[in-house]
């Protein structure tokens, strides 16, 4: 089902073919209205770069889980909720007419995650294999590669423990993708290497999400104390400029 409005690629497999746009009425009548859920911890507005590639994922994951797609560095470039009619997710390729980095760079390495909705915990996908749907060719990593449609297969394994901080290193934002501990009052505690203590917050995670201004911190290694009810968390973080 097409919406007005947004912009689509199609890309063909076979070198014949003919597109026939609207659909004749017998088509367009049996076509869904179905709308896609949006991830809730896997989120980052504004990610329209226009380059993308997408990857059809073959892994054992129940609807309402979510997929997460991130650089080497913590970018976030992609996600989606796994649900009856997208079994994959849409990666997003740096603007090469912006200052920062938004996407991924050709080549770039890319990480999975997922998130667990019935029980909130976090865990990584480990690749068994790619396979390119145009040329064929399979390997046993992931790379980003403008316009490429990706077929991943592999394993998931759930972590213990589910915290999630990118990007890595950072410069003047910080998240903190909490799961387990995502409806609890936390706080936060930046420390630096001499102890001292730099930056304090107490929040609520908005959709499992927590949100920093660090710009204001200088750089250097950081670690972050994250207190809730019932855990504790301990990481050490990078800011760099």
């Amino acid at each position: 089902s097409l919406e007005p409005g947004k912009g689509y690629m199609i890309r063909m497999i076979q070198d014949n073919g003919v597109l026939t746009y609207p659909a004749n009425g017998i088509i367009k009548g049996s076509s869904s209205s179905r709308t896609f859920a949006e991830p809730k911890v896997f989120v980052r507005p504004n990610v329209s770069t226009g380059k993308n590639a997408f990857i059809v994922m073959d892994i054992e994951l129940r609807d309402g889980d979510e997929l997460g797609v991130f650089t080497r560095d913590g970018l976030l470039i992609g996600g989606s909720v796994w649900q009856e009619g997208l079994r994959g997710v849409v990666v997003w390729g740096d603007d090469e007419f912006t200052n920062e980095k938004d996407g991924a760079a050709e080549g770039d390495e890319l990480v999975f995650k997922v998130w667990s909705n019935g029980s909130g915990k976090l865990g990584n996908i480990y690749i068994t294999e790619t396979c390119d749907m145009v040329s064929g060719s399979r390997k046993y990593y992931s790379n980003y590669e403008t316009d490429a449609v990706i077929i991943l297969r592999g394993t998931v394994s759930l972590d213990k423990d589910d915290v999630v901080i990118t990007p890595q290193p950072a410069t003047t934002e910080l998240y903190i993708t909490l799961g387990s501990m995502s409806s609890e009052d936390v706080s936060v505690d930046f420390y630096n290497q001499s102890g001292c203590l730099m930056l304090r917050e107490r929040n609520r995670a908005t959709d499992g999400v927590l949100k920093f201004n660090v710009s204001e911190l200088p750089s250097g290694i950081y670690n972050v104390v994250i207190r809730a009810e019932t855990q504790v968390f301990s990481r050490r973080i990078l800011i760099f400029r």
